[in-house]
């Protein structure tokens, strides 16, 4: 009897502890936001948005009444917690309050060994080797991620799409190192040699996590490995990883992509169009390199390595490559999978784009030298870095002198920096400066400057933040 009695209890116990750590596996709704939870029985958890795209990929470990979710890509974990009997699903937030999620749809699922990444889930920042030995994967992401550790990352990407993100961000910034640092955010991307763009495309196949095959995606575009790009979409279409990945895909599919693209020789003439998430929906291109895009904003196309490049007020360009006559494609992080066609010929040939002389902004005055010593020996770089230095502070009157003088030896960014004080000051002694270096010279910069409109855009944007300090400035204080 005794005996019967200690194995009814090791038996009660063991289905304690298999309950414990068996997985949730089933569906939990927020009928608030419309998100789902889908528990899976290879331990993992999508969550879907209220249109059924996946938004993230969840590592899960359930013991007794709560469940850890850890973000697949970004290593971010969270505690939920079952209540009613599994019938709802609690995720507490001290900042959002408590989101609770109602069980649809109950699974069968075997039980769950503990992760590993949970032996030591608190792990403060500068603590990654300490906590990666004692476990916590996460952390040795973080850990080989930060020392630029590659060989770990690829061993680590094998398992861990967090890995393969981290990768990624060094295998970017290798192929994009400046000789600068002043070249910009907005600088044109360089793509990635061809085994690092396979690795990345194989991780997206592997995984299966939105983030990270938007990012594959992102990266075979660049290198013009457009078919390939095309697949990747359907895949991310079939898996719900991205809103736009269907309409995408059903855009480039039906398109003819060579081997290479033969380059530009000519601008594009006449309008194109962009259906799907477009930054500009219409560009018109006409004489003289001139292109309208939207809301009536002029800017100035021009050939370089065989792309057509469109220089925008944020100091960079946005680029394009020629399909066809009548077909555009989006190159730049603004218009990445982007597909311009034009339907229409043009009614007549456009003249040819007018070609100004410029001169890149030297790179001689790095951090380590005295930017007044190099601004007064002629150096642009040293006369643009005392002009960033005078409107971080928001002294624009010398951050436009110092930007006047880069700007004089027919620096583009110079001139573009002293337009944008106009912005700040409304100084109309710009303009006539501008005007004055065109006067002497017309295949100046600056002359292409004026003749987009960049000044008038500038003082436009000077006299509505004026317009609306001034109504701020009059409205009648609210009664407490």
């Amino acid at each position: 009897m005794i005996l019967l009695r200690f194995f009814s209890l090791f038996f009660i116990s063991l289905c304690l502890v298999q309950v414990a750590s068996a997985g949730p596996c089933a569906s939990y709704l927020d009928q608030k936001s419309g998100y789902r939870l889908l528990f899976q029985p290879d331990g993992t958890v999508q969550e879907y948005n209220k249109d059924g795209v996946v938004q993230a990929v969840h590592q899960y470990y359930r013991a007794g009444q709560s469940v850890w979710l850890r973000n697949f890509e970004s290593g971010y974990s969270q505690h939920y917690q079952f209540v009613d009997n599994g019938k709802q699903l609690k995720k507490s937030d001290s900042s959002w309050g408590d989101t609770i999620y109602i069980q649809q749809q109950r699974n069968s699922c075997p039980s769950l060994q503990k992760l590993a990444y949970l032996t030591k889930p608190e792990c403060s920042y500068g603590k990654e080797k300490e906590c990666c030995a004692a476990g916590d994967s996460n952390a040795c992401v973080g850990e080989a991620h930060n020392s630029d550790n590659i060989p770990v990352l690829q061993r680590q990407c094998r398992t861990q799409p967090q890995a393969c993100l981290a990768l990624l961000e060094l295998y970017d910034k290798a192929a994009n190192k400046r000789d600068t640092p002043f070249s910009g955010m907005y600088a044109e991307k360089m793509p990635l040699p061809a085994a690092q763009l396979d690795e990345i495309a194989d991780s997206c196949s592997r995984f299966k996590t939105p983030d990270l095959c938007r990012k594959a995606a992102q990266q075979l575009w660049r290198a013009q490995r457009f078919s390939q790009t095309a697949r990747l979409f359907e895949a991310m279409c079939k898996a719900n990883l991205d809103e736009h990945a269907c309409a995408r895909h059903k855009q480039l599919i039906n398109l003819q992509f060579p081997k290479t693209l033969a380059p530009a020789t000519t601008p594009p003439c006449g309008e194109y169009r962009s259906t799907v998430s477009a930054l500009s929906g219409t560009m018109v291109f006409k004489d003289r390199g001139m292109v309208t895009v939207s809301l009536g904003s002029q800017l100035r196309a021009r050939l370089e390595d065989g792309l057509i490049k469109l220089r925008h007020d944020k100091g960079g360009d946005f680029i394009f490559a020629r399909l066809s006559d009548t077909i555009l494609l989006g190159m730049d992080d603004w218009n990445n999978f982007e597909v311009y066609r034009r339907e229409t010929p043009p009614q007549q040939l456009c003249q040819a784009p007018v070609i100004y002389k410029e001169e890149p902004l030297s790179s001689n005055c790095g951090l380590d030298k005295d930017p007044a010593v190099c601004c007064q020996a002629g150096d642009t770089q040293g006369c643009n870095r005392l002009g960033s230095m005078a409107a971080l502070v928001n002294n624009w009157k010398e951050a436009a002198l110092q930007y006047a003088k880069v700007c004089e030896k027919g620096v583009r960014v110079g001139c573009e920096n002293w337009i944008y004080t106009v912005g700040k000051t409304g100084d109309e002694s710009v303009e006539e400066g501008l005007k004055k270096l065109c006067a002497k010279d017309d295949h100046h910069v600056a002359c292409d400057l004026l003749e987009t409109d960049r000044v008038t855009q500038a003082m436009l944007g000077y006299e509505l933040e004026k317009m609306l300090k001034e109504t701020k400035t009059e409205q009648p204080a609210k009664n407490p």
